[in-house]
């Protein structure tokens, strides 16, 4: 036998006590909770999503945010400890408690992490933008409008001018390759190979795969740019320099002649 507990506000309202699977709209259940139409309905009716949840503000009888919760009740009954909980946000139209207008949010709630509440990991805000803000395609690529990267001097410590860039520059190597999964022909770089010079712009995750933050190439492409402007203008100090020497000698008559040709 297993519980299925049904909590609202870190109450409990009910508990069953079922078998495997609970159904809700089919009598065979395939899965531990199996909700079911159990007849074709048209989008947008009451009734297609098999699920709706409605929630209302006590002083204004509005509608109000909504959420899923995924709760990891170990935590949630030691009090010990802050309980360990994901949600799935669905705002109104005018937002409320950190959830932006119309948004949907995945957020977490850690314990013992030090922060009292929660954090936000994922946002969507809503808007009419053409085509969709952002997709995964089947190739497995993130396809968007744009990406923005957090560069806030608010939230930076240390920091110092970056002295390298033909350098690092002159040690990658592009490459062509193809990736294993898809097939798809791209250009690029090594993630092994950028790390050997230039650790701060490579990333590892929890199963050992290496990536590349592009962006981070972007501040040393400037450097490097700015250090040939600066021997470019030191270069045409130099020839300018020379051509007054050589005017002056010409002047007075010291000048080598030129050659015949």
């Amino acid at each position: 036998m297993r519980n299925l507990r049904v909590i609202f506000a870190s109450l409990s309202l009910l508990t069953l006590q079922a078998q495997e699977n609970v159904g809700i709209g089919t009598a065979t259940p395939t899965i531990n909770l199996h909700i079911q139409v159990p007849y074709s309905v048209a989008v947008g009716l009451p009734g297609y999503a098999g699920i709706a949840t409605t929630s209302h503000m006590p002083s204004d009888n509005t509608q109000a945010d909504v959420a899923f919760h995924l709760v990891n009740l170990s935590s949630l009954n030691n009090p010990s400890i802050t309980f360990s909980k994901w949600s799935l946000w669905m705002a109104d139209p005018d937002g409320g408690y950190g959830v932006w207008p119309n948004g949907w949010e995945i957020w977490e709630y850690p314990p013992n992490s030090g922060n009292s509440c929660c954090r936000p990991r994922f946002r969507v805000q809503a808007g009419s933008i053409a085509g969709g803000p952002a997709y995964i395609a089947s190739d497995q690529e993130l396809w968007a409008y744009g990406f923005i990267t957090y560069s806030d001097v608010r939230a930076k410590q240390g920091v110092r001018p970056l002295t390298q860039g033909i350098g690092i520059v002159e040690a990658l190597h592009p490459v062509r390759y193809r990736w294993k999964d898809t097939g798809a022909e791209r250009i690029g770089f090594i993630a092994q190979e950028v790390q050997a010079v230039f650790p701060e712009a490579v990333r590892t995750t929890v199963d050992s795969l290496h990536g590349i933050d592009y962006m981070a190439l972007t501040a040393v492409l400037v450097q490097a740019v700015q250090e040939l402007s600066e021997k470019v203008a030191q270069l045409e100090q130099r020839k300018q320099a020379l051509e007054a020497v050589y005017r002056q000698r010409r002047e007075s008559g010291s000048a080598p002649k030129q050659r015949e040709k």
